[in-house]
């Protein structure tokens, strides 16, 4: 889990999707503005949708996974490019069909680890832009 410090509120989720400066990858949709400068961390948060799958459980499963590659990848507490974040990380309503499907026919290890590896590429092609 995500220490508290570094999720976002609900408050700060509506206003970064007000804002409208969502950069869209193939698999997922990074919104961000910058950090308040009196706070020297990064903020993140991630929602896997309801039309994804139905049951919480695999929701869940899902998100504890991409957090803990968030983790174990991002240090929270480093700028990255010298600013710091408040990132907002959703699925691609285009490609959420897609993933639907396959989530039905592969569960468990084969789509976590091939969602493992499309939001390893889509973060970095994401950080590497910002």
């Amino acid at each position: 889990m995500i220490p508290g410090k570094n999720r976002l509120t609900t408050k700060d989720v509506k206003y970064i999707n007000r804002q409208k400066k969502t950069f869209f990858t193939k698999n997922f949709a990074f919104s961000a503005i910058s950090q308040y400068p009196n706070r020297k961390y990064n903020q993140i948060s991630l929602h896997i949708p309801r039309k994804l799958t139905k049951f919480a459980s695999k929701r869940h499963f899902i998100k504890r996974r991409l957090i803990h590659y968030l983790q174990k990848r991002l240090n929270l507490n480093q700028n990255i490019k010298n600013w710091f974040y408040k990132i907002f990380i959703n699925f691609n309503k285009k490609t959420l069909e897609i993933k639907k499907s396959y989530l039905e026919e592969h569960w468990k290890y084969n789509f976590t680890e091939k969602i493992l590896k499309d939001f390893e590429r889509d973060l970095n092609f994401y950080i590497s832009h910002i």
